[in-house]
């Protein structure tokens, strides 16, 4: 079925893709010769036909599949080196136009006179370029034949392939008529049965009319899957005004225990208060009841960002999530102690670091306090 599969991505689903750069990607992946990444823009949701939305739903359950097939991989990675391969040929074009202007057209003795010093560091460094450019393309030249693409068997294709590099979905500003948004989420969430799938790696729910039981709908389809959904690393809820504290206790337990490799929580402009301050201190303060370093440090969340920003939290909400991190302090203080005090050492190996940092920019507070922990974030 590939080339059915290729076809109707070309004809209904390539216009919804655009390329994106990812931050803090890995070092491995910043060569020129990685692959890019893209995000899947749906915003044509609320005009899409029930067949389309059907077809594109299944398009996102298979897509780990499609990914995987050595075909698709080969045609992907033979035209984006030959992408590559051109942009070089042409850089090298134009090196070479750079060089003939500078050795032609002498000025005689008054440009000898006037010669730079620096004349002959920066033709140097130009044919160190080019030999480094020559060396790119033949490195590129023996990759492009090692894959071995028949370029004739591929025309009829018209070298078309899927790109296997889509990490943000974005459902951001729909009308969530009758749930249809979540809906349709929690069916691709629920029959993909990968667990690494890259296309929910972010998922965007910006301003798309979400309620608490959108919310609800979504932790419920999650705790139904048989395995944890780990390839979900952020999720972004942002503009969704009708989320309030009511579901938030239900959405950090769900995330805590079906997605372990979520990093970053976004509620920013949503209908949160105080309360989910005092949920949050609640979560993450029982992880310390068991006394137990070993245990605390395998079983904390390992979120990295909570975004609580725009919403209507005053200072009282503030203080209770500096609490948060003051408790935690404490505690790697009363155990670094007692480390101390009964081995002589390791107190490393006593602390519990709480590597979360919480924004809550412009809320309903004026004045910060100077004890506020620096894992709170606001701007003044």
């Amino acid at each position: 079925f590939y080339a059915s599969d290729v076809g109707y991505w070309t004809r209904h689903m390539q216009w919804m893709l655009s390329s994106i750069r990812v931050k803090h990607q890995p070092r491995s992946s910043r060569s020129r010769t990685h692959l890019p990444f893209y995000a899947l823009n749906l915003y044509a949701f609320d005009d899409m036909s029930k067949a389309q939305r059907l077809n594109c739903k299944y398009f996102l359950i298979w897509y780990h599949k499609l990914c995987a097939l050595r075909v698709n991989q080969k045609i992907e990675r033979h035209e984006h080196l030959l992408r590559i391969k051109d942009e070089q040929e042409h850089q090298m074009a134009r090196l070479s136009d750079t060089d003939d202007e500078s050795n032609g057209g002498g000025g005689g003795a008054y440009d000898d006179y006037h010669h730079d010093d620096n004349a002959d560091a920066v033709m140097a460094a130009a044919a160190a370029a080019a030999e480094e450019k020559e060396r790119q393309l033949l490195l590129l030249e023996e990759e492009l034949q090692m894959l071995q693409i028949d370029r004739d068997a591929l025309a009829a294709q018209h070298h078309a392939f899927i790109p296997t590099t889509i990490v943000h979905l974005y459902m951001h500003e729909l009308m969530n008529s009758d749930q249809s948004v979540m809906r349709w989420t929690c069916d691709c969430i629920r029959h993909c049965s990968s667990d690494r799938c890259t296309i929910f790696r972010d998922l965007h729910f910006d301003k798309s009319h979400l309620d608490n039981t959108s919310i609800d709908m979504l932790c419920n389809t999650l705790l139904r899957r048989p395995q944890p959904f780990s390839c979900l690393r952020s999720i972004f809820f942002s503009g969704n005004v009708a989320i309030t504290d009511g579901c938030v206790s239900l959405l950090l337990r769900t995330l805590y225990s079906m997605c372990d490799s979520l990093v970053y929580i976004d509620l920013d402009r949503t209908g949160i208060t105080n309360e989910t301050c005092r949920i949050l201190y609640e979560f993450y303060t029982e992880f310390l009841a068991c006394n137990d370093v070993a245990s605390i440090q395998q079983k904390l969340p390992p979120w990295q960002y909570i975004d609580l920003s725009n919403n209507i939290i005053d200072i009282r909400g503030v203080d209770m999530i500096n609490d948060m991190f003051v408790k935690f302090a404490r505690f790697n203080v009363k155990n670094a102690a007692t480390a101390i005090d009964g081995d002589g050492g390791a107190a490393a190996a006593a602390l519990v670091p709480l590597e979360l940092e919480v924004d809550v920019a412009n809320c309903n507070w004026s004045i910060a306090r100077v004890t506020w922990s620096d894992r709170i974030l606001y701007d003044i």
